[in-house]
């Protein structure tokens, strides 16, 4: 009875299995499979779970009996096909490739310079070969009705092309790449999961040399595994056996007179032969600039060259940068990218140096202000009339871009003053290493006006307004008077002139105040000489006026006496009120020009200037003709064979528009309520002044008005302000300083009562970098991506305890990026104390320690900046490789269920 009861169960088994089977194929359920299908093996486990239950369970009763086994064979089925990863397979008719191309520079170039009827045209044949390879395996596909996508990534990845039923896919087509100073490859996966449509078959193909630098593509192969996408790999092969490397510049941080200056130059040879050539160090510092060439001979492997700085070129006063590049001899293979190294060096000086920037060095003016502050007496210490202050005098040129191995040179400086500089003259990224001197770093900054300063200088909405107090732009409409340009566009015949028209248009509107009017002119088909943008005020309409301007398609214009008279027409208009006039007209020179120079005189003698731009392809003669189109009227003429100068020229022009900002009247300034720093406790009067830009105060309470200018019907208008801008202390001052016959000053200049010098001195004094670096060593280690900064606490034990350091934050400035990283540096032993932070792009890095020193009385203290140091990162990690990494990309593979593909097959 036993035997018939196991025979019967086998029996329903087999046919329950044998109906799961009929069902899956006449329902037409999808297939079954297993990811892990060894463990069907644990199934055996059943029969053993019966044979031994049975007998105990029999005391439930037959039927309790079998419902109790049945479920718990059910409950061990259930978990061992779990266990053995059991799937259903759906059999698509098409799929979806994803091709992830690594556009980065570590990817191996072969450049064939080939000679063409005159020209030289440099084309890669490597790419070229795998352009054709990509085309022709695409053309060749089986399945018409796959869908190919393709996805280019360096430092981020890009989808250049979404899922399609494309004929082929020519990657030769793409000239826009993106930032290869990088390889992400884990990112572009990412993006690849992300962007596969429905209802088909999923598959990524990679093709890369595997030199990852960002990101982890094997944490993102796990995660392209768990959705059942296989990614395969085309390894891009490469070594390079001839090959110099400069890993770094090793200098002291000090500075000795008339000493040799010992430097350690590191570099790697990579080929199994010595290679010798020339080594070229050049230390910058400035606007000087000195060059030691020397003779080297590397041997394979590392080589550190130690050599010495000639103490007859001399040494420096403050902060310096070496730079350092290696020339081998018949080494024709070897990139130059990766052969130069810069290593800035700072250099502490025992007394306090300040920075001048004026507009011109040889118009001194500015001669005043300096005296004023090498002569400011010392409001604290046991010598208050004796300190020396060393003022340098740059012009704007003389600054250093965020990305320039000069860069660490501002650290010299405690305090930097502008002197009446517009906008126009100093560049974006010489801007942000000023703002970023200033947030990260604690160094003063001083802004000074003038005519060509704050709003007047176009000022409004750059890099480094946000570091001041005042808002540049007027938002107040109670001015006096208002301007109005007009532009009149007739270049069509310069190159790519529609482009560069609509660009010009939008900066001239970008760099006019809310309350000035703008209108825009040209000779359109059909319709003639007409308003594309009519004559309207800037301040509501900004965001229309500039999307006007991307449809305009100016023509050709025959003459342009009709533009030019409705030019004048609508800025002399009585209902519009507007006090300063300008036309500026660029033209291609051609045709009739004006025919009526009467028109001229009626400009100038409703005060209408008019400014011409000459990009003109038909001689000088066209030239000539232009600027005697301007002059009469006041304005000036601009021949250009650039376009690329054009914008340099409409911000220059557009100053012209700035009477609003500017009041130019005798008034005496009056302290506000707030009466702190720098003038608290001040006591002597101040004489008139003869004019201010307008400003207005930025709403933050960190802000302190402490002058205005009482002009009647008028908003709040700040003659000095302040406010502590990260590290840094920000002043604006919105009258000038100058000792001219014009300047708004002039009073004041003569120093009444010591009242000129005793004002700068203390705004340079409050402004200034509050620094307490006694005891205290940074040092800054970048290898591999990353920087290691560490703070050392070289004082003794005794002063360690009584003075403890607290709220140690680490501000790191990198270049190209508007943010600064802050890190909490951590203790690691006693008076050493680190972080560890990326530092991605190339150029010079500034480390700024700030944080708490308790007083002598063990009180707490307050913030100072208690270290400073800087760093280079010379070029990109991506030429750093010397070999590709295959093993990465098989292992991409291994996990992903893909294939390895040579890429001599691909095609």
């Amino acid at each position: 009875m036993r035997r018939t009861r196991w025979l019967l169960l086998i029996a329903v088994l087999l046919l329950l299995c044998a109906a799961a089977a009929m069902a899956i194929y006449y329902l037409g359920l999808p297939p079954i499979a297993f990811g892990r299908p060894w463990a069907l093996v644990l199934l055996l486990i059943v029969p053993l779970v019966i044979w031994f239950s049975h007998k105990p369970l029999r005391v439930l009763g037959e039927v309790r009996c079998w419902i109790v086994l049945l479920l718990r064979c059910a409950i061990i089925t259930a978990l061992v096909l779990a266990l053995a990863d059991i799937r259903t397979v759906k059999e698509e008719e098409s799929q979806t490739v994803i091709i992830l191309l690594d556009r980065s520079y570590s990817m191996p170039q072969e450049i064939d310079d080939t000679e063409v009827p005159g020209n030289t045209v440099r084309r890669d044949l490597r790419f070229e070969r795998l352009a054709e390879a990509v085309r022709s395996a695409t053309r060749a596909r089986s399945n018409r009705r796959d869908k190919i996508a393709l996805i280019t990534f360096g430092k981020r990845p890009r989808l250049e092309f979404p899922a399609a039923e494309l004929s082929e896919l020519n990657i030769s087509n793409i000239t826009d790449v993106p930032d290869r100073s990088y390889t992400d490859i884990a990112a572009a996966i990412r993006l690849a999961l992300a962007s596969f449509p429905e209802g088909a078959a999923r598959r990524i193909l990679v093709i890369s040399d595997g030199n990852e630098n960002r990101g982890d593509v094997l944490k993102e192969a796990k995660t392209a595994r768990l959705n059942g996408v296989p990614v395969d790999v085309v390894p891009i092969k490469y070594q390079y056996e001839n090959e110099i490397v400069a890993d770094r510049i090793d200098a002291p941080r000090e500075a000795l007179e008339n000493r040799d200056l010992p430097i350690r130059i590191i570099l790697r040879n990579y080929s199994n032969k010595r290679v010798s050539g020339t080594l070229n160090l050049w230390r910058l510092a400035g606007d000087r600039e000195l060059k030691a060439p020397l003779k080297a001979t590397l041997d394979p492997g590392l080589n550190v060259l130690s050599l010495k700085w000639p103490a007859e070129l001399g040494q420096p006063s403050g902060s310096f940068s070496y730079r350092a590049v290696f020339v081998p001899d018949g080494l024709p293979s070897d990139r130059p990218d990766n052969n130069e190294v810069t290593a800035p060096v700072l250099v502490r000086g025992e007394g306090r140096r300040v920075l001048l920037v004026v507009p011109d060095r040889d118009k001194e003016d500015w001669q005043a202000l300096r005296r004023a502050i090498e002569n400011a007496p010392a409001r604290e210490g046991p010598s208050p009339n004796k300190r020396k202050i060393e003022v340098d005098v740059w012009i704007p040129e003389q600054l250093p871009g965020e990305k320039e191995p000069r860069l660490p040179e501002l650290s010299n400086y405690d305090c930097i003053f502008l002197y009446n500089i517009p906008a126009d003259m100093v560049p974006h990224d010489k801007q942000e290493a000023l703002r970023k001197n200033t947030r990260d770093q604690g160094c003063g900054l001083v802004m000074i006006g003038g005519p060509d300063s704050f709003g007047a200088g176009r000022w409004q909405g750059e890099p480094l307004e946000e570091a001041l107090p005042v808002d540049t732009s007027i938002k107040s409409l109670k001015v006096q008077s208002k301007g109005g340009l007009v532009l009149i566009m007739h270049a069509s015949e310069m190159a790519m002139g529609n482009y560069w028209q609509k660009e010009i248009a939008r900066l001239a509107v970008n760099k006019l105040s809310s309350q000035d009017e703008v209108g825009v002119l040209y000779y359109g088909y059909p319709g003639g000489h007409n308003w594309h943008v009519k004559l309207q005020p800037v301040g509501p309409n900004r965001a229309a006026i500039l999307r006007d301007i991307t449809t305009m398609q100016p023509g050709d214009m025959p003459e342009f006496d009709p533009s030019i008279t409705m030019a004048h027409k609508a800025l002399t208009d009585p209902e519009k009120g507007i006090g300063t006039k300008h036309i500026i007209l660029v033209s291609d020179g051609d045709h009739g020009l004006l025919q009526d120079t009467r028109l001229l005189n009626l400009l100038r003698r409703d005060k209408v200037t008019m400014t011409t731009v000459g990009v003109t392809t038909h001689g000088p003669a066209a030239q000539q003709a232009l600027a005697a189109i301007s002059q009469p009227t006041g304005g000036r003429h601009y021949p250009v064979t650039d376009p690329a100068q054009l914008p340099a020229i409409y911000i220059k022009e557009t100053r012209v528009i700035n009477q609003s900002f500017l009041y130019e009247k005798a008034f005496n300034p009056q302290f506000t309520s707030e009466r702190g720093d720098p003038l608290r406790e001040w006591n002597k009067g101040f004489p008139p002044l003869f004019g201010y830009v307008r400003t207005q105060p930025k709403d933050s309470q960190l802000v302190q008005v402490l002058l205005r200018s009482p002009v009647p019907g008028e908003d709040l208008n700040p003659l000095l302000a302040q406010w502590q801008y990260g590290l840094g202390r920000v002043v604006a001052f919105t009258s000038d300083a100058g000792s001219g016959e014009r300047s708004w000053a002039r009073d004041w200049v003569k120093d009444p009562d010591g009242m000129f010098t005793e004002f700068w001195g203390r705004v340079m004094d409050w402004s200034m970098r509050n620094v307490d670096e006694a005891g205290l060593a940074l040092q800054s280690r970048y290898e591999n991506g990353k920087v290691r900064v560490t703070l050392l606490d070289n004082r003794d034990k005794e002063s360690r305890a009584k003075r403890p350091l607290s709220s140690l934050q680490l501000m790191l400035s990198s270049p190209g990026s508007k943010e600064t990283r802050s890190v909490t540096l951590a203790p690691v032993s006693a008076g050493v104390y680190e972080a560890v932070v990326d530092a991605e792009g190339s150029g010079s890095y500034a480390a700024t320690v700030s944080g708490s020193l308790a007083g002598e009385d063990g009180s707490s203290g307050k913030p100072l900046i208690l270290a400073r140091d800087a760093f280079s990162v010379p070029y990109s990690s991506e030429f750093s490789a010397v070999k590709s990494n295959e093993g990465l990309l098989q292992q991409v593979a291994q996990e992903t269920g893909g294939r390895v593909i040579d890429e001599q097959s691909l095609g």
